[in-house]
């Protein structure tokens, strides 16, 4: 069982952490993991398009979305963790086309506790962070980072940011917020329902019991509003269409047949 600590005791200053830091800019600032994933992706998502990063971490994906179609495209990152917050920012902070919420978006607006992997050398495992219900506290941790770190962060839901910014359109979704996917997608049934974005979304079995929920209800809350499941692999090849939930699968695109998908 995973012990859990406050964030704020956590010594982010120390040497250990200081260089890991750098490891992480120089990963987000100078490496290109994810460039042939959004290339693929890119046929889904038109020129002009307004895309949104949810669980942007440290801006991988982002910087990569804010130059498609010429720089044309209007990217909004959510990312509550300070750590990645902060870097965040300096990755893609001085993109014109980038705006950036320091919040995580769940199914309801407040604070929530979120929780973060902690090795043994007491750095902070800032890619595994996650919101969590302490009654599921024994699927918190990771194989290499047991204890983890608790802070409160902001939550909203995209509902809500979408109707205070009077949103007239959302033509795509990354998601990757470590087991909260349902919880997202509740709180964004009004939006998605009008708007009906194609939704490219991690999911892996095991980290929605930190919440007490399930990889096959994240998917359904989607099939529920009529979107279709395809298996996105890691080759960024051709998409499968899929029945529903796989546990083989982790990379998923959810395409609405009423929008018409590039």
């Amino acid at each position: 069982m995973a012990r859990i600590l406050d964030l704020s005791s956590i010594n982010l200053a120390s040497l250990s952490q200081k260089l890991a830091r750098l490891d992480h800019y120089y990963q987000a600032r100078f490496r290109n993991r994810f460039a042939p994933t959004v290339r693929a992706l890119s046929r889904f998502i038109p020129p002009g398009a307004h895309i949104l990063d949810i669980g942007a971490n440290h801006g991988k994906f982002a910087k990569n979305f804010a130059r498609l179609h010429g720089g044309s495209c209007t990217v909004w990152c959510f990312e509550p963790l300070p750590y990645n917050y902060t870097l965040l920012q300096q990755i893609v902070g001085g993109f014109p086309n980038v705006r950036i919420h320091k919040v995580a978006l769940s199914d309801k607006a407040g604070t929530a506790d979120f929780y973060v992997p902690l090795r043994p050398s007491k750095r902070i495992s800032p890619g595994a962070g996650h919101l969590g219900d302490e009654a599921h506290k024994d699927h918190f941790g990771t194989a290499t980072a047991h204890d983890v770190g608790r802070i409160t962060v902001a939550t909203d839901t995209l509902d809500n940011v979408a109707q205070r910014g009077g949103a007239t359109r959302v033509d795509f979704m990354k998601i990757d917020v470590q087991g909260a996917e349902r919880l997202v997608f509740r709180g964004a049934r009004a939006t998605l329902t009008k708007f009906k974005p194609p939704v490219y979304c991690e999911i892996t079995p095991g980290l929605p019991l930190a919440l007490g929920e399930t990889a096959q209800g994240s998917v359904a809350e989607l099939t529920g509003l009529g979107y279709r499941v395809y298996a996105f692999p890691e080759d960024a090849a051709e998409p499968t269409l899929i029945d529903g939930f796989r546990p083989e699968v982790r990379d998923y695109l959810f395409l609405h047949p009423e929008r018409a998908n590039p």
